[in-house]
């Protein structure tokens, strides 16, 4: 039992250090970027103030060179940064947004539950094809070690309902 929760402890390192960079590549490489904003903001902006804007951030080095300053940044001193936009600790936004789903619950309501349903549908979904396509189901209650025979249906009645 020790060397099992030990393999599972051990696994997290590499599926947080995955997600880490997921993270970081989905904040950073989505259309557009936060120099085309303040550009936006500014009210347009030469090819010269660009360029010193991209520096100021550290936008003009390499993505891993910028992923490294965002890892140090979260294991020495704790903290996920500035914000790019306003310079702002990235933390501070975060509650900035508790404190709007406090005043409209709603907004985080509606999706969570949308999210609820539709995993829950594909997870009945996916039972039911496993039930389909597993051969020592065939013919069984739906256990492994059931001998009760079912009645023999076709593919589209047991993807429609699996449970009769």
């Amino acid at each position: 039992m020790r060397g099992y929760i030990i393999r599972r402890l051990l696994l997290i390192l590499p599926i947080l250090f995955i997600l880490s960079i997921l993270i970081f590549l989905s904040v950073r490489f989505i259309p557009g970027d936060v120099i085309d904003v303040m550009q936006g903001r500014l009210g347009g902006l030469r090819r010269v103030d660009r360029d010193a804007l991209e520096q100021m951030p550290g936008l003009d080095v390499p993505a891993w060179v910028q992923y490294g300053h965002w890892m140090t940044g979260i294991l020495r001193h704790g903290t996920l940064g500035n914000s790019l936009m306003d310079d702002l600790l990235v933390e501070e936004k975060i509650l900035e947004g508790r404190r709007y789903m406090e005043q409209a619950p709603w907004l985080a309501l509606w999706p969570g539950l949308f999210l609820t349903i539709v995993v829950y549908s594909l997870n009945i979904f996916g039972d039911a094809v496993r039930d389909l396509l597993d051969p020592r189901l065939r013919g069984g209650e739906g256990r492994y070690d059931t001998v009760v025979v079912k009645r023999k249906r076709g593919i589209l009645a047991r993807l429609i309902n699996p449970f009769t």
